[in-house]
């Protein structure tokens, strides 16, 4: 059994850098991952990972982080 295996993650500024690796970390752990990020998409290596969820996201700005968090419940059931 992968450490992270049925956990769930929401994870800021994964589109890049030590962000992108964390999220490949969990990603390989079994996680599935809700990355926000300010960029308008999510880039090809992120977009390649599965059980990732790219939500854009300004984390500065309150209601956006409340509907990221609302998206993210929602897509999980």
């Amino acid at each position: 059994m992968k450490k992270f295996e049925n956990k769930n993650v929401i994870l800021s500024g994964g589109n890049s850098g030590i962000g992108l690796e964390t999220v490949k970390l969990f990603e390989k752990e079994g996680a599935t991952i809700f990355v926000l990020d300010i960029a308008d998409k999510a880039s090809t290596e992120l977009s390649a990972l599965k059980n990732v969820h790219y939500l854009k996201c300004d984390i500065s700005n309150s209601a956006e982080v409340k509907a990221a968090y609302e998206k993210a419940i929602a897509t999980l059931g």
